[in-house]
């Protein structure tokens, strides 16, 4: 998965939004819901929650999680002022988001190739 700092807005599609995906502007609004957490947390539990849909290729799978990974890193850019939580905060969704996609593929033998990749590096 490439990682990019583009904008989430722009790179939402009608049908993620459909699906219940919310843009950045909704989690810059308020900083924590009603249950009390953060944006930033609803956003890594979205993450966590994708897998991969039976027609869905590879490649559009990524790109889902990567616009969900851009709105986190802006939402965590907006509420964290200090630089140091925010590596930490960004690193953190990063390997999140690399862990979610592996582990949400479908096919076998590309969900092995990924973890052997990660496992080198």
């Amino acid at each position: 998965m490439h990682v990019t700092r583009k904008s989430a807005r722009s790179a939402i599609t009608w049908e993620q939004r459909s699906a219940g995906i919310h843009t950045l502007g909704a989690a810059a609004a308020t900083t924590t819901n009603s249950d009390g957490r953060t944006e930033a947390e609803l956003i890594k539990e979205q993450i966590l929650s994708c897998k991969q849909d039976t027609r869905e290729t590879a490649s559009s799978f990524g790109d889902r999680i990567e616009v969900l990974l851009h709105e986190a890193l802006d939402t965590i850019t907006i509420q964290w002022e200090d630089e140091s939580s925010q590596k930490v905060m960004t690193d953190d969704f990063k390997r999140v988001a690399v862990k979610t996609f592996i582990k949400g593929l479908r096919d076998r033998a590309l969900r092995a190739r990924f973890i052997d990749q990660q496992k080198k590096s």
